[in-house]
């Protein structure tokens, strides 16, 4: 529990004909946490043969997964081989090859005909066939676009009277189609650019003979016929996806499989008629391990268990009760432990929900906070560490509510409430102020009301509970570091470097406290100061020296604990009172309706800064002033050849 799993050493060394099947065996057992080999007096290993073919294949099997959309997270499976994938792949290229050659054929065709249709229809406003437009040696014809004036027809009668124009609208603009004798051909030019004019290219309407209504209607047929086959096309594609996905996701998930297996001996060592592989094997699984390999190659590798040197980087698996599991993910987040030190997660474990609900500590907010992070769960399995860690906090928050007696912001209720409540046995407190009566609900402490007297000084109870706390919780920081450098580095080192933190926080404690505290001499307290800064600058020399304004600044940060909670109810009381009450209170439907809008937008919105800032500062609590009482970290995460993303070791 307070250690990560024990890990044994190992290395592997066999003949090359043999490494095929050991590493389908170790990929089939996923325990082997490989050590990368780095060439040095021996050769890093070779993909095996098949390596370049299964790439090639996964490549193309991607692309088409990519094409052919096959997304479903969930498929049926189905056993496969390079051999079928192979073939199965051609004939899917090959059919989305010709449905995709054609759309884009049709594609391509449709622009053109766009156009001829916009050519066609100018020609019909104008009352022209494209027929007229060609064959005339004494005529010139100019059909486009012009912006003409009143004055226009007395600029081109001086030109010539010899010519024949229309214009019609279209597209928001004037067209035009002018015919004038060809001696005149340049003047008139001139004259339509003077206008704007923008001539049409018609050459593409050299094609059309006949009457241009009806070559207007066989290229709405064609578009018609386009559109059909190209539905019929989208209709085949459709199917290739859902036929070939369950295919693809299946050869993706083969052939990624087979090409990690090929590919591993470029991560082992090799001579030429041997291999070498080195990696971490849970312990408890080292005999399965042994007994498995030797089975399937025949006893021709040779299996060796090592000694772990003192820089060995073992790979950690943490392990932990149940309960305590889900806090790994705050682990995690920061950083794993060392092989060698105390795995933190049990007293995160123990810590978190405690700080987190003295914060939020409502039993309204902690059922809400429950059922949230239920649903919440539900929604996104992905993250369930979290949020099952969270669900124990919003517990946590419950419990605290019942130690402060507030639910959803209330602290109390109204007389009549009250003694309902009191006359089922609950024992509720009657407050008599200026006449009137009121009842508190049972608690121990009121984060609002209460109040502490220190060295003379009185204090909001929370704060002075958040202190002594947070003088616990470092504590068992230095506890755990005594521990930590007491196993590794001797008793001596423990005493200065962590025991003599805790001298010091008596000395300081019994110096505040003066006159309360009788001791046998004066001197005890101040000689127990000096010596104890005296044992931090032998321990750690000036880093300790540094570090000493810190401790204070650590305390302090554990006021925080008391000072969001109040800050939390002052909202909670701002929502229900003075916002919402005096609205409630009015009688009017209108303003009841508003008040209920503002107590769910105005809790909701307190929750939500609950949970944020209560997560916050309680990581904040732990990472910078609890881990750095005794917590090194650097560990590298266990993992396993062949275990997929997603799978747990």
């Amino acid at each position: 529990m307070l250690k990560p799993e024990s890990m044994s050493k190992i290395f592997l060394v066999g003949p090359k004909t043999k490494l095929p099947a050991v590493v389908a065996k170790l990929h089939e057992l996923k325990v082997l946490h490989v050590v990368d080999h780095i060439k040095g007096e021996l050769d890093i290993g070779e993909p095996l043969a098949i390596a370049e073919k299964l790439s090639a294949l996964l490549v193309e099997v991607r692309t088409y997964k990519s094409h052919l959309e096959a997304k479903a997270k969930k498929f049926r499976k189905e056993p496969l081989n390079s051999g079928q994938i192979e073939a199965r792949l051609s004939e899917i290229s090959k059919e989305y090859r010709e449905i995709t050659e054609k759309q884009k054929a049709i594609e391509q065709e449709l622009p053109g005909i766009g156009e001829d249709l916009r050519l066609l229809g100018i020609l019909n406003s104008l009352h022209l066939d494209p027929d007229s437009l060609s064959g005339f040696r004494t005529i010139t014809s100019f059909v486009g676009f012009f912006k003409p004036d009143q004055k226009f027809r007395q600029r081109l009668d001086a030109i010539t009277k010899k010519y024949t124009i229309h214009t019609a609208p279209f597209e928001a603009r004037e067209a035009v189609s002018l015919f004038v004798e060809k001696e005149k051909t340049e003047e008139v030019f001139r004259l339509l650019k003077g206008y704007g004019f923008s001539e049409l290219n018609l050459q593409k309407l050299s094609g059309f003979k006949g009457d241009v209504k009806d070559s207007i209607k066989k290229l709405n047929g064609r578009i018609e016929k386009l559109a059909e086959a190209n539905e019929n096309l989208s209709r085949k594609l459709e199917k290739l996806k859902s036929a070939s996905a369950n295919f693809l996701l299946n050869a993706e998930e083969f052939l990624a499989t087979e090409s990690e297996k090929a590919m591993a001996p470029l991560r082992f060592a090799q001579t030429k008629q041997a291999f070498v592989i080195k990696g971490w094997v849970p312990k408890k699984k080292l005999h399965m391990t042994v007994e498995e390999i030797e089975a399937s190659t025949g006893s021709k590798v040779y299996i060796a268990e090592q000694e772990i040197g003192h820089n060995d980087k073992v790979p950690i698996i943490l392990k932990n009760p149940v309960l305590a599991k889900p806090f790994e993910f705050f682990i995690d987040l920061y950083t794993l432990p060392d092989y060698r030190e105390i795995d933190p997660t049990f007293f995160v474990f123990l810590w978190f929900p405690i700080f987190f609900g003295y914060m939020l500590g409502d039993v309204g907010y902690g059922i809400v906070c429950l059922l949230l992070f239920y649903y919440v769960k539900k929604k996104m399995p992905s993250g369930k560490a979290l949020i099952n860690a969270m669900m124990i906090c919003s517990v946590s928050t419950i419990f605290f509510g019942f130690l402060f007696g507030e639910y959803m912001g209330y602290e109390g209720t109204t007389a009549a409430i009250g003694n309902a409540l009191h006359s089922i046995g609950i024992p509720m407190q009657k407050v008599v102020a200026e006449g009137s009566v009121s009842y508190l609900f049972p608690h121990i402490i009121s984060r609002v009301h209460g109040e502490m007297m220190v060295a003379g000084y009185t204090l909001p109870s929370v704060i002075v509970i958040a202190a002594i706390l947070g003088i616990i919780h470092l504590n068992f920081g230095f506890v755990l570091g005594f521990f930590n450098v007491l196993k590794h580095h001797g008793l001596k080192d423990a005493i200065l470097e962590k025991f003599s933190w805790i001298m010091l926080e008596i000395s300081v404690a019994l110096l505040v406290l003066g006159s309360k505290v009788h001791l046998p001499s004066k001197y005890i307290a101040p000689g127990l100061a000096v010596l104890s800064l005296l044992m931090i600058v032998a321990g750690e020399g000036v880093k300790g020296a540094v570090e000493l304004p810190g401790l204070v600044g650590n305390i302090f940060s554990y006021f925080r604990l008391g000072a969001i909670g109040i800050a939390s109810v002052g909202l909670a009381v701002i929502v229900n009172e003075q916002l919402a009450g005096p609205m409630f209170a009015s009688g009017n439907i209108i303003l009841i309706l508003v008040a209920m809008v503002i107590m769910v937008l105005g809790h909701a919105i307190n929750i939500g800064i609950g949970i944020l800032g209560g997560a916050l500062q309680t990581l904040r609590l732990h990472y910078v002033e609890f881990f750095s009482k005794f917590y090194t970290g650097g560990g590298k995460k266990y993992s396993p050849f062949g275990l997929k993303e997603g799978e747990e070791a």
